[in-house]
């Protein structure tokens, strides 16, 4: 890897925000309690209805947004059990909202994750709060497909959108594609076509290339989400990488020692 890389100060992101349901704990979906525009109103679960209290999108500011407003944790809040209402946004950290691959929707001013309370499937029956993150099925959240976003605003994409196995994973210009559209099911895969995004023959190796393969289970499809951006390979302990940080349109992507730099911020969720 080329010594000149710069370290990361931005976030760097661009590209398309992605919209649609998010669908929580039971299969109900993140809702805004009775339609209502109204700063304050609580944000909940709720049957997934279609309707545009329910229509999110995840644009490139990471803020969660519904009906023109924010996911905001009440009153700046940080502690376990603040409440998420409905607000202005207003670019404070109590809107910022970062996907992780394991499906949680984590806070990084509060360091805590957005949270059913108990578990409380009851539709309606409680307003969501910022909690511990633990893994647990009431912080498992799966925000509809949409691209991700890594170094010099380019995307994550498969090469000539072909679903077959073993298809180079590379980085190319942010174009709403099929091949761009990823989703996250919670159990540490990133998904495109139906099948995964996987290490090239097990390798752990740096350098080792990143490609789309069907799903198995095996350690080279299971990514973890770390702060700063960057998508860890526990089975390596290397994370994905964009090659000397070129930022160019089809640079094939690999796995690299984790450095903490632009080469290796990749943004969930579009």
């Amino acid at each position: 890897m080329s010594s000149g890389r710069c370290l990361l100060n931005s976030d760097g992101a661009s590209g398309n925000p992605t919209g649609g349901e998010v669908v929580g704990d039971g299969g109900l979906c993140l809702d805004v309690r009775g339609g209502s525009t109204v700063n304050g109103t609580p944000i909940q679960l709720y049957t997934c209805n279609h309707t545009s209290a329910q229509q999110v999108t995840y644009p490139t500011s990471n803020t969660v947004q519904v009906l023109g407003k924010c996911l905001d944790a009440a009153n700046a809040g940080r502690a376990n059990g603040t409440l998420v209402q409905l607000y202005d946004c207003n670019g404070t950290g109590s809107q910022t909202w970062l996907a992780q691959t394991d499906g949680a929707l984590l806070n990084p001013q509060s360091g805590r994750c957005l949270d059913v309370p108990a578990g409380d499937t009851t539709p309606g029956a409680v307003q969501l709060q910022l909690y511990d993150c633990d893994g647990a099925a009431q912080q498992v959240w799966k925000l509809p497909p949409g691209p991700i976003n890594g170094p010099g605003g380019l995307c994550v994409d498969v090469a000539g959108a072909d679903p077959s196995y073993a298809t180079p994973v590379q980085l190319y210009t942010c174009n709403q594609t099929d091949a761009q559209r990823w989703y996250t099911p919670g159990d540490g895969t990133i998904r495109v076509f139906g099948k995964c995004l996987d290490v090239s023959n097990g390798a752990t190796a740096a350098g080792a290339r990143v490609q789309l393969f069907d799903c198995n289970g095996s350690g080279s499809q299971t990514w973890l989400s770390r702060s700063g951006g960057a998508l860890l390979n526990p089975q390596s302990g290397r994370c994905l990488d964009d090659p000397d940080n070129d930022e160019k349109p089809g640079d094939l992507l690999q796995i690299y020692d984790c450095d903490n730099t632009a080469a290796q911020v990749f943004r969930l969720g579009g």
